[in-house]
């Protein structure tokens, strides 16, 4: 369970999909798997792929338009942890040529 409330949290998830992306100024708006909880967040994120783990500092919001949402004001990428989560990253894109498939051969020949 995540608690809410109006003081900064500290939340370590991972992308599962980028929703919206700015190219101009990085402003993105994607969830997090956190605690299997999908979140909505949103802040400014230059260089994030889904599949990246990211540990996230800021606040619970409410947009009148959109619902509760997790506003990021620093980030701080990780390293994936699990093979499952290494496979993600490595079929997100991140790596030019390989998707999806390829990335669960891998990891299915390094186990």
């Amino acid at each position: 369970m995540i608690f809410r409330g109006v003081f900064d949290l500290e939340l370590k998830g991972q992308v599962e999909d980028i929703i919206y992306h700015n190219e101009l100024n990085s402003y993105t708006v994607c969830t997090l798997e956190v605690d299997e909880e999908l979140i909505t967040a949103v802040g400014y994120l230059p260089f994030i792929n889904p599949g990246d783990m990211l540990k996230v500092i800021g606040k619970y919001t409410t947009h009148q338009d959109y619902g509760e949402q997790f506003k990021i004001d620093t980030f701080e990428k990780l390293m994936p942890e699990g093979t499952k989560a290494l496979e993600k990253y490595i079929g997100s894109g991140a790596i030019k040529g390989i998707g999806p498939a390829t990335a669960k051969k891998i990891i299915e020949k390094f186990r």
